[in-house]
């Protein structure tokens, strides 16, 4: 039974211009779909309403087909399944009807359990916190050492005042901030509900995790980086990439400078975006496979110090997926735990499939923040963990190096790699970024790894200004600090 909660701001029985019922009002209800807590935020109005998933990255899914009949209401919400509501006397109970199954939903008045979803910082008696003090991460038998600010040099002031930043809702609907300094986590905090042991969505995060991935298979010799990519998927005879016989090859897909026709630049909730048009078809690889190429467009050639054109095209990561589902026989969820997360202390996580069973590597991974951070971890230590290694480090300097770029992105094989502002200089990174402020960043100049998370899908860069606002500075200004202190010292 999904356990269910919100805020009903008002709802009654108006007539509206056909003369049928309609509710409106604003209610959250709170499930544990796939072992993660998801938020369900209905909003109803006369001739219009809306379904949200925060944590999944749905917002504002319009529900179509609206029809009220007995106070009954029902509707189809694109891509989720068809919602059925029925007021009850303080609350309203219904179902929403999904491919794999019913979801019960009770939509009940405001009460103090969803308080901690709505407000970043709670106190122990209830009241809204406004300037917390960062306290050092807990021990969880998880791996990590931690230590306190203090014990790593760290001027805690910037943090103070970032922490005060996310609970005065300055930086909005952030939902986790950690930061490692030299393999050590000394920065471990929560918002919104949220805590170390809930997984979050990482959405596009996903495509740097399927990277790591996608360089343990190189490393054991099972692709070729410059092999065509239809030879990986040669039985799905039937789509343009197969029969036309692209001659995109592997690298070309890993740096996103193919030139696929694909339209990603307008809002997911647009219907004319080939990502959300690819999440409904059912079938994603077919979907990416039946796509057209753009003549002349100019693509990363092996050997060639100019990189290539890039384009963001989260379908080209569904591809990656398929090609080390033809060269192992197992699935990318499944490689992963085993040759990835194992080796890192990664237990728990949730990657998400299309109903044929099709792993998202393009944007479906749940993981703690924390592990999260192990991920940056191993990239700053280029492919090994605790004296091991796990990827190559000629992988991990190939993934971060320029194999495309467009005229603000410097892009690797599916990470980022902006220039970042630390004090009065510049400093690279690599990154992984996702939809909503998810955001995973290595800063070898710092031996830093810094991960946010949030639901803030309007995108308000709170990400950046994290970074280059409050953490980073409190590294730079605390090392200047231990320097200043040993030359008076002597």
């Amino acid at each position: 039974m999904v356990e269910a909660r919100g805020a009903l701001a008002s709802a009654q029985d108006q007539p509206d211009a056909g003369a049928t019922r309609a509710w409106h009002g604003h209610w959250t209800a709170l499930s544990d779909l796939e072992g993660i807590r998801h938020r369900v935020e209905l909003r109803i109005e006369p001739g219009h309403a809306t379904l949200s998933l925060p944590e999944l990255g749905l917002i504002a899914v319009p529900l179509v087909d609206l029809t009220v009949e007995d106070g009954r209401l029902s509707a189809t919400a694109s891509l989720l399944g068809r919602l059925v509501l029925t007021p009850r006397d303080q609350y309203l109970e219904g179902v929403l009807e999904r491919a794999d199954g019913p979801v019960p939903l009770t939509f009940s008045k405001d009460g103090p359990e969803v308080r901690p979803f709505t407000i970043a910082r709670l106190g122990p008696r209830g009241r809204r916190v406004e300037a917390p003090a960062p306290a050092a991460p807990a021990q969880l038998g998880d791996g990590w050492a931690v230590g306190s600010l203090a014990d790593a040099g760290i001027d805690a002031s910037p943090v103070r005042d970032l922490l005060a930043a996310v609970c005065t809702e300055r930086y909005p609907a952030v939902d986790a901030v950690v930061l490692v300094v030299a393999g050590r986590l000394v920065l471990d905090e929560y918002f919104h509900g949220k805590g170390p042991d809930d997984l979050h969505t990482f959405q596009s995060c996903t495509k740097s995790v399927t990277a790591l991935l996608f360089g343990a298979v190189v490393d054991r010799g099972l692709v070729d980086l410059d092999e065509p990519v239809w030879r990986y998927v040669a039985d799905r005879r039937g789509h343009r990439w197969v029969d036309q016989r692209y001659d995109v090859t592997v690298r070309q897909v890993l740096a996103m400078s193919v030139g696929l026709r694909w339209e990603e630049q307008v809002a997911y909730t647009d219907p004319t975006n080939d990502n959300t048009r690819m999440n409904a078809s059912g079938d994603w690889l077919g979907y990416v496979l039946d796509r057209g190429l753009r003549p002349g467009f100019p693509r990363l050639e092996p050997g060639l110090r100019v990189p290539g054109r890039f384009e963001y095209q989260s379908g080209l990561t569904i591809l990656l997926g398929a090609v080390v589902r033809s060269v192992t026989g197992r699935d990318v969820d499944d490689l992963t735990r085993d040759w990835i997360f194992a080796p890192l202390g990664i237990e728990r996580f949730v990657w998400l499939r299309s109903r044929d069973g099709t792993v998202h590597t393009g944007g479906g991974l749940f993981l703690r923040p924390r592990d999260a951070a192990k991920l940056g971890q191993l990239v700053l230590r280029r492919g090994e963990w605790d004296g091991h290694e796990v990827v190559s480090s000629q992988w991990i300097d190939a993934m971060t190096s320029v194999q495309s770029r467009d005229d603000v992105t410097d892009y690797g094989f599916q990470w980022f790699l902006p220039r970042l502002v630390a004090g009065d200089h510049e400093v690279p990174a690599a990154a992984m970024g996702g939809y909503g402020g998810q955001f995973v960043h290595v800063v070898p100049a710092l031996d830093v790894v810094a991960v946010s998370n949030a639901t803030d899908y309007l995108g308000d860069g709170s990400y950046r200004r994290i970074l280059e606002e409050h953490l980073l500075p409190a590294v730079v200004a605390g090392r200047r600090g231990r320097r200043t202190g040993a030359q008076e010292g002597a």
